[in-house]
């Protein structure tokens, strides 16, 4: 069997494309500039793939220039870009593992003496969900950036992040009814699922189903006599929680209220909805809130019950001001109040930029001038690159203040359809080549 890794390159076409290309080759074969009839006919093809390409990217249809190959497009790309384009600076940024089309035109730009005063580095990351690994291997053994920008947030410029403590904690469960319970794929994000499964009579079957099926859940008798029960919640990041559902404590709450756990289970789902009923602390008792970076957050990211033993992950947003001893100390307390001990804890501190920098300065009037807007910068619980560098600042590509194509539940950051909008990335990319020109001009 053949395997094919180079379909960024070139990808074998559709049938239907295949058989269009040999009509147009065999039968439509007309010069489309000509102004005879097969000339015409041949026009046409052209002009309905750019309405077409038009309609499917949103541009203008004269936007849409047609040349021969990758090759081409990128010489008209990058060197009449660049010459359009003069009274914007002499400033091209690129990479040391761009391929020969690439290379070559950025080569005739550095020979035209297009030379900015600081160098360029530009990275790919891969672990960013992760631990950061890469970016913090890449800070221990080499030279970090006199300043770094990070695309990953929303404009105008985020000059911190939260502290991120994720932590794990267990308990055994001693229950006749509750076989299994298990929720949640990641720990940053709030729980879109839940699935127990219980041994239950006929009666207490009954209960379950008229409660879960209340609000749209499912309850199901399986081949072994046991029942399957399954909700659903509202995703979200766990920085983000606001609007959201967590299917957890949806599930706790559900569970708990058709009556039909024994004493065991049933604290357990006590504490699932004391300690995960709020995102902002007060469950596991450290409700926090400061001016720079608002209120603490904190969500149930997974769980599994298995085999007797109730696994919880928990994710944390901490504030800039906190102390994270005393969130600890705290946490430690409740965990052991509802019968948890603490298993491991993983922590990445929070990160901050004086709002004031010339740096961060530069940027938000860059960012403002372009969006003709009035934002402020802001501090968010998203993690990214900057907490890994010296000095560093979150910037776009996200445009505040627009309508979701898909409402509250999908679209957005680690929910289902995640996506930008195709004309706020070409807005980000006048922000971006003004920006590092201004930044080239700052920085020392």
């Amino acid at each position: 069997m053949e395997a094919y890794f180079d379909n960024s390159a070139t990808t074998r076409c559709f049938d239907e494309v295949k058989d269009i290309v040999c009509k147009t080759m065999t039968g439509d074969f007309g010069n489309p500039s000509a102004m005879h009839k097969k000339g015409m006919e041949a026009e046409n093809y052209v002009r309905r793939s750019a309405q077409t390409l038009a309609k499917l990217l949103k541009v203008n249809e004269k936007e849409i220039l047609f040349t021969s190959g990758g090759t081409e497009s990128d010489n008209l790309a990058i060197i009449g870009g660049v010459q359009a384009n003069k009274r914007m600076g002499n400033h091209i940024i690129t990479t040391a593992v761009e391929p020969s089309a690439l290379a070559q035109p950025f080569a005739y730009l550095k020979e035209q003496g297009y030379k900015p005063k600081h160098s360029f580095r530009f990275f790919f990351g891969c672990d960013e969900e992760k631990g950061m690994a890469d970016v913090q291997y890449y800070a221990k053994n080499y030279k970090e950036p006199a300043f770094s920008v990070v695309p990953d947030v929303m404009f105008p410029v985020c000059n911190g992040e939260k502290g991120i403590l994720e932590f794990d904690a267990t308990r055994s469960v001693k229950s006749s009814k509750l076989v299994s319970f298990e929720s949640g794929i990641m720990s940053n994000q709030v729980p879109a699922e839940a699935v127990a499964v219980l041994t239950l009579t006929e009666e207490e079957t009954s209960k379950v189903k008229e409660v879960v099926e209340a609000v749209g859940g499912t309850c199901e008798k399986q081949a072994d006599g046991s029942v399957k029960v399954y909700v659903h919640g509202i995703p979200a990041h766990a920085a983000f929680p606001e609007g959201s559902e967590s299917a957890e404590v949806k599930m706790a709450g559900l569970l708990k209220k058709s009556g039909v756990l024994d004493e065991d289970a049933a604290n357990l789902m006590d504490a699932i909805c004391e300690m995960f009923g709020d995102y902002y602390g007060a469950g596991l008792n450290i409700p926090f809130e400061d001016e720079g970076s608002g209120k603490l957050t904190h969500v149930g990211g997974m769980c599994k019950l298995e085999n007797g033993v109730f696994w919880q992950d928990v994710n944390i947003r901490y504030n800039v001001t906190a102390v994270y001893e005393v969130l600890m100390e705290n946490i430690t307390k409740t965990l052991k109040a509802h019968g948890f001990e603490l298993t491991e804890a993983h922590d990445s501190a929070p990160c901050f930029t004086d709002p004031k920098s010339k740096e961060v300065q530069a940027l938000m009037e860059v960012c403002n001038r372009n969006l003709e807007m009035e934002l402020e910068p802001y501090v968010m619980g998203g993690g990214t690159y900057s907490r890994k560098l010296k000095h560093a600042v979150g910037f776009g590509p996200g445009i505040p203040g627009k309508a979701k194509r898909f409402g509250t539940e999908r679209g957005g950051a680690h929910q289902a359809d995640e996506y930008i909008e195709i004309e706020h990335l070409k807005k980000a990319f006048v922000i971006y080549v003004e920006a590092i020109q201004k930044l080239d001009e700052v920085v020392d």
